[in-house]
């Protein structure tokens, strides 16, 4: 599936020169600067993870938003550093990893948290 650069850059929140950059650094220097769309498998390469993030991130039926730190911890109902404390120690895992760039989806963290409360 295909997107504009733009779209990425809503999906992920970040600029668009983000995600260009990181597009452009996984394919060593191949990205046209003219170039404006891009499959979800070159952004999922580029930000480390599976296509289906971004699939089902701009699924028109039942969309999953990327969350941020801090959204995730607003969802756990739990402070920002307690979040921070917990994913060092690697209780939940973001599913884009890249820099920066750290973005978690709903259903992770609640499969997370159900880890957590039965072990």
């Amino acid at each position: 599936m295909q997107m504009t650069v733009a779209k990425a850059a809503q999906i992920l929140r970040v600029s668009p020169r983000t995600v260009a950059r990181a597009v452009l650094d996984h394919a060593q220097g191949y990205l046209q600067p003219q170039r404006t769309k891009i499959t979800t498998e070159e952004l999922a390469a580029a930000f480390d993870c599976e296509p289906q993030v971004f699939e089902k991130a701009i699924d028109p039926e039942d969309p999953e938003p990327l969350l941020n730190p801090q959204e995730a911890a607003s969802l756990l109902k739990m402070s920002r550093s307690n979040f921070r404390y917990h994913r060092g120690l690697g209780r939940y895992r973001p599913v884009i990893s890249r820099g920066r760039v750290v973005r978690y989806t709903e259903s992770s963290l609640l499969q997370d948290e159900l880890i957590r409360l039965v072990f």
